[in-house]
């Protein structure tokens, strides 16, 4: 099993938060799932930590989520003053553009957001997972 399997396992199947996890109690809850389990040789708390983090902040771990969907950070670029600010992140096919956020974010666009766009460009950034 590999780090990444790990954490993936005691996120979906181990009610508990990541700073709860400690290696002895990962051990004992991957066994609970398959008593033939064992962390993976020379784990340290260091790399599950990070492991669980990648498979949180990518949304790997989402009901919504599937491999053909990506995760991006959503930013703004001032044209004036090339200040980039990030907006949100979102969850679409891996083909989504940022005309396809715009175009997305129409439907309910205020004047803020129309003179946001008339300011500066809407880009997104993939979030690797």
């Amino acid at each position: 099993m590999s780090i990444r399997e790990l954490a993936m396992n005691l996120i979906e199947h181990a009610d508990t938060a990541p700073q709860e996890i400690d290696l002895a109690r990962a051990a004992e809850l991957i066994s609970l799932l398959d008593p033939d389990a064992s962390l993976p040789e020379g784990l340290t708390p260091e790399a599950l930590m990070d492991a669980w983090n990648d498979i949180v902040r990518s949304g790997a771990h989402d009901d919504n989520w599937s491999p053909e969907t990506v995760r991006y950070e959503v930013r703004f670029t001032d044209s004036a003053t090339g200040a980039v600010s990030p907006i949100e992140t979102v969850t679409a096919t891996a083909d989504y553009t940022a005309d396809d956020y715009v175009r997305d974010c129409m439907e309910n666009a205020d004047s803020d957001w129309c003179d946001m766009l008339r300011s500066g460009t809407v880009s997104l950034v993939r979030i690797d997972d």
